[in-house]
């Protein structure tokens, strides 16, 4: 049996594209016929297609077509000096994410997705500045106009994730569809030689612009490995997920910022940047893979509040849970049968290398049952947990009253439950042994109660590994420095979360995120990888 690989539409090329004209009013014209209103005097097109550098060699989940569908395009062209816009471009190119693309814009496709070439439009010679933008909302079309400034475009934008789709996939209604895609790398300079005198001389141009688009949200799975283990003889069920502290903000093309450094990137033919040995900002992402790029969002330095050490709100930058309360569950399901897991999109949410803390990290909440090995504690019942032993009220109470003698094992207990009762833990009056009714723990953390057996983990996801993020002079140094982009989640690339270990039970109530980002103890071992986005196609001989 023989297999063929193809990775499609992570980012595409825009050089020898033949798009469909249109008036400045955003009117249709047949493109055989000169444009009217347009007296420029030269021509150009683009082609679409797989930008191989940002791909990497690794396939990720198959299917997932409505998520490489496009719907439509808009295509502008910006005086480079200005930055005012001088044509707006209908981009009539549609394909379902499976076959080849297809409209009045595209004169030729590929049947694995990966580029298509457009019909010329006719302009002034001059130097121009291109953005292209594939399944474009209402008001990204708003923002793109004749004599409108790019600024109107690139500016922080109030949004959410849900807004940046249209439908779902009929099959799966977790799946979005027609997710929009921008320039990967900004704008891209368009000369004056890949101008041509006529319509024929453009679309079969060698020299045409080249622009790759990447998708504007970023996807997380979660689910539970086959093999996961939990501590202390226990059982991890009716575990539930989603995604906390997502952005609000962001910018509708990717604002470029520091790449790893090139001497971690193991000999993968990369020219641009080579052989620094720093985070060095770069222009350009089309000679670099997606592996080593990062991102830089709307709120990317001086937000978190708890690295200031001050009080405040931050609402408006972030969607999150509040810490301290409970819920009756979370949107996602985790389980260890569906593949990849089930998914959920966010806006993408970066940061500062000294930002980087878990008040405005993007993290999975995990809800689930932790069932210790006491053997009078089931599935659903509320327990107290110490030491890595868990109680029922009446074993503490019989114990704290004489009738029963304290457990040799965890040492301790006998201190920390007198403690609690003096604080008024149990039941809420200081000195009153009385069972309590909702979740909780001890002002030093040591005891916890878990009502019904719920536990809470929190889980902050993660983008560069040690490989690309441990060079820095400062880890050999600080072994508590973060390096730049160890956190935060970017556009167009997937995060898979494995659930491997549960190391007991996590926070009676949803987590506080408080403190750095990198910690020493976690409840849940983790493994992240940060895969390309892309639809893998296989052709099989039998």
């Amino acid at each position: 049996m023989k297999m063929k690989w193809k990775n499609a539409l992570l980012a595409l090329f825009i050089g020898g594209v033949t798009l469909t004209a249109c008036s400045d009013k955003g009117d249709v014209i047949d493109p055989d016929i000169t444009p009217v209103e347009q007296e420029g005097d030269a021509f150009f097109s683009f082609d679409m297609g797989m930008a191989n550098k940002l791909l990497k060699t690794k396939a990720t989940l198959a299917g997932d077509k409505a998520e490489q569908a496009v719907r439509d395009g808009v295509m502008a062209l910006y005086d480079p000096t200005t930055k005012v816009c001088k044509y707006v471009f209908d981009l009539e190119a549609t394909t379902d994410g499976s076959a080849d693309f297809s409209g009045a814009s595209v004169i030729s496709s590929t049947a694995d997705v990966s580029s298509f070439r457009t019909v010329a439009q006719r302009v002034d010679k001059q130097a121009y500045q291109l953005l292209v933008v594939l399944n474009p909302t209402t008001n990204m079309k708003d923002a793109i106009a004749k004599n409108k400034y790019y600024a109107e475009f690139e500016d922080v934008k109030e949004e959410a994730a849900e807004n940046m789709k249209d439908g779902v996939d009929l099959t799966d209604n977790t799946i979005y569809k027609h997710i929009p895609m921008t320039n990967a790398s900004g704008l891209v300079d368009v000369a004056e030689d890949q101008l041509h005198p006529t319509k024929d001389a453009a679309e079969a141009a060698g020299n045409a612009p080249k622009v790759q688009v990447d998708r504007i949200l970023t996807k997380v799975y979660f689910k539970l490995d086959d093999a996961m283990t939990v501590a202390y003889g226990g059982s991890f069920v009716n575990a539930t997920w989603q995604l906390d502290i997502t952005n609000k903000k962001t910018y509708w093309v990717r604002r470029l910022t520091y790449v790893a450094p090139a001497t971690n990137r193991n000999g993968d033919g990369i020219t641009s940047n080579a052989g620094t040995t720093t985070w060095e900002l770069e222009k350009d992402y089309s000679s670099i893979f997606r592996e080593y790029v990062y991102a830089e969002d709307p709120n990317w330095d001086n937000v978190s509040l708890d690295r200031k050490e001050t009080t405040g709100d931050l609402s408006g930058e972030f969607k999150y849970l509040a810490p301290g309360t409970t819920s009756t569950g979370f949107l996602h399901d985790l389980t260890t049968d569906q593949g990849f897991g089930t998914r959920e999109y966010a806006l993408e949410n970066t940061m500062a290398p000294e930002e980087q803390w878990e008040d405005v990290t993007t993290r999975a909440l995990v809800r689930a049952n932790f069932v210790p090995s006491n053997k009078d504690i089931e599935a659903g019942d509320s327990y107290y947990f110490y030491g890595g032993a868990a109680f029922t009220y009446g074993q503490l109470e019989a114990m704290y009253n004489g009738t029963m003698l304290w457990p040799t094992a965890p040492s301790g207990l006998k201190e920390v439950v007198t403690k609690a009762v003096g604080e008024g833990f149990f039941g809420g009056t200081a000195n009153a042994m009385t069972a309590r009714s909702t979740s909780g723990e001890t002002s030093d953390g040591q005891l916890g109660y878990y009502q019904n057996g719920i536990s809470y983990y929190a889980v902050k996801i993660r983008h560069f590994d040690d490989a690309l993020s441990s060079n820095e002079p400062e880890v050999n140094t600080n072994p508590d420095f973060m390096n730049f982009g160890r956190w935060g989640v970017v556009r167009n690339n997937m995060y898979q979360l494995t659930l491997k270990n549960v190391n007991g039970p996590g926070k009676p109530t949803i987590p506080d995120p408080e403190g750095p980002d990198d910690k020493k103890q976690y409840w849940l071992s983790v493994d992240i990888q940060v895969l390309p986005w892309v639809v893998r196609t296989q052709d099989i001989d039998l």
